[in-house]
């Protein structure tokens, strides 16, 4: 994985198996695709990423403050010390084996979103709208889980 440190690019520019860290990113002109890069503390010019799809990213200490997300696809994908106050995933994003971690999830609209393994850890969840989300459990972990069996 090649590094790429403190640049100015725009999200077009962005190329898999790279770690980009200090990085600030301008608006895209056309549909966000984006897998397998690590963005550290980055800034994102754009707070419109609509439609957009990301596949096995990894956000450290990046800021979404207020940006929406709208039908969007995240999988594989994490967020880690994050400030996604009033970030907004709903009406039909897909979040598909995701991770928030340690971030700031307040006020955000995960209304209308499907989720799949997704995990919420250590992160300020206060007022954030979950309504009319379609989640997909994994029973047996549960389960297991709660008659003492670990695999």
């Amino acid at each position: 994985m090649a590094t790429i440190q403190k640049q100015t690019l725009g999200l077009d520019d962005i190329e898999p198996d790279n770690e980009y860290i200090d990085c600030t990113f301008s608006v895209s002109n056309q549909s966000i695709q984006i897998s397998d890069v690590v963005f550290d503390h980055c800034n994102f010019e754009q707070s419109n990423f609509d439609q957009s799809d990301w596949n096995d990213v990894v956000f450290k200490g990046c800021n979404f403050l207020n940006a929406s997300f709208h039908q969007s696809y995240l999988s594989n994908s994490q967020f880690i010390g994050g400030q996604l106050m009033g970030a907004d995933f709903s009406l039909g994003t897909r979040l598909i084996n995701s991770r928030f971690t340690d971030s700031n999830l307040r006020y955000a609209n995960f209304s209308e979103t499907k989720m799949e393994n997704v995990q919420f850890n250590s992160s300020n969840l206060v007022e954030t709208s979950f309504q009319a989300v379609t989640f997909k459990v994994n029973y047996s972990a549960i389960n297991d889980r709660a008659s003492g069996n670990t695999k």
